[in-house]
């Protein structure tokens, strides 16, 4: 008979599990036949010692085997993803993942909702309205294959045990062990039935990486999990020190994606990481030419054009969405002085989205779909006394009032320029 105190203290000394007592416990667990508290326990027994490789690697099987997997293996193209660790205006996967399936990729996506100060893909795509992120297994396997991709949320069906142990992480403080953070991604794209990833580990003020030795520390450890599951894998770690692009929030990222895809004003910083990323994830499906193929996909439209399939496909109304998630209030944070901007608290800037309703602090509250920002300098951009910095927005009077004293603890301006950072730090 299988014995969760001895599995637990086995772990809670330090020691190796022995062969298929992770399958078991994982197994029970979603009986029912483990606690909560049960499964709090060897959480916090393996943030402090961690698990081996042979343990790691029957952890994240028992999670994929907990639900269904998909198969894309009659499909003629490469199946590719790409997964962030989270950030301030990150809106890569909105661009990305259309730029890919116009270049002859097939993209199965499953994304978050908002993290802490960091933003959710997910709550971005509901901002359009009618779109649906939730759709069962099969309805999402059909929308990749008609448009090449889909992007959901994470359902019942995949990786269920990971949703359930997420949830138990979040309220014990094991959100951030290493191997429990690999396994919890890497299971998820194994489940999508991709043949390869790219991953971009952010890093920065902004990031939950602050230091570049961490990331890559978590770059190795993904990239070594998905190689061990057959996913072909690789890392990048770009900077986190200021929100990526020119907004940041809900609806408003959605805007800029769909200009970036339009080839409308596309930021530059922005256009490097999606360029970046799309590179990598061509030549690992066998094509050349890649810089060629990525100009192609947006200066033709069809990229486009995939995302508008796809968000129509999903249910969505873009049209409409545009008329309903106009901000009604706004306040601009002019410049005190004259100078460079010498920096951001890109973590404070997120946080602060989340207050004037960007994300959700329970999960009963409402996210206000028209809130977010519009940054108008990057770092070491100079700037004159009373010029516009950011612009702020939403639909809270009250929020958007509250948030003017804040902001001489999130930007900073000095008489010289700083040493100028990477973008991408590790490629």
């Amino acid at each position: 008979m299988f014995n969760p105190y001895k599995f637990i203290e086995t772990k809670k000394l330090g020691l190796t599990h022995s062969p298929n007592s992770i399958n078991d416990f994982i197994k029970y667990f979603l009986a029912d036949e483990v606690e909560n508290s049960q499964m709090s326990a060897w959480l916090m027994a393996v943030f402090f010692n961690g698990l081996n490789n042979l343990e790691l690697n029957e952890y994240v099987n028992s999670i994929i085997s907990s639900g269904k997997q998909l198969n894309f293996s009659k499909l003629n193209g490469f199946i590719v993803d790409k997964h962030s660790t989270g950030g301030v205006g990150d809106k890569v996967s909105l661009i990305a993942g259309p730029i890919l399936a116009a270049c002859n990729c097939y993209v199965p996506m499953i994304v978050g909702r908002s993290l802490a100060h960091t933003g959710g893909t997910l709550d971005k795509l509901e901002t359009i309205k009618g779109y649906l992120g939730n759709i069962d297994i099969n309805q999402f396997k059909k929308n990749v294959i008609e448009n090449k991709i889909s992007i959901v949320g994470q359902s019942k069906e995949i990786c269920p045990a990971d949703k359930y142990i997420y949830s138990i992480r979040d309220i014990t403080s094991t959100i951030d062990s290493l191997p429990l953070i690999c396994a919890s991604i890497i299971s998820k794209k194994k489940a999508e039935g991709i043949q390869g990833l790219v991953l971009d580990i952010k890093v920065g003020n902004g990031a939950f990486m602050k230091t570049t030795a961490h990331a890559k520390k978590l770059g190795k450890a993904l990239t070594a999990l998905g190689n061990s599951l057959e996913i072909n894998s690789q890392y990048i770690i770009s900077d986190m020190n200021q929100p990526l692009g020119k907004s940041a929030g809900l609806w408003c990222e959605i805007e800029e994606s769909i200009n970036f895809l339009q080839n409308k004003n596309i930021d530059k910083y922005l256009y490097k990481v999606v360029h970046e990323i799309c590179s990598r994830a061509l030549k690992m499906s066998g094509q050349k030419e890649c810089d060629k193929l990525i100009s192609k996909a947006i200066e033709s439209g069809k990229a486009y054009e995939i995302f508008e399939k796809m968000v129509k496909t999903h249910k969505g109304d873009l049209k409409s969405s545009y008329k309903e998630n106009i901000p009604k209030y706004k306040y601009t944070y002019n410049s005190k002085k004259s100078g460079y901007l010498s920096g951001i608290d890109t973590e404070k800037l997120g946080y602060l989205l989340l207050e004037i309703g960007g994300g959700r602090k329970t999960t009963n509250d409402k996210i206000d779909p028209s809130c977010g920002l519009h940054i108008n300098k990057k770092i070491n951009d100079k700037i004159d006394i009373g010029e516009p910095i950011i612009e702020i927005f939403g639909n809270s009077k009250t929020k958007i009032d509250s948030v003017e004293k804040i902001f001489d603890n999130i930007i900073f301006i000095s008489n010289k320029k700083n040493k100028e950072k990477r973008l991408i730090i590790y490629e």
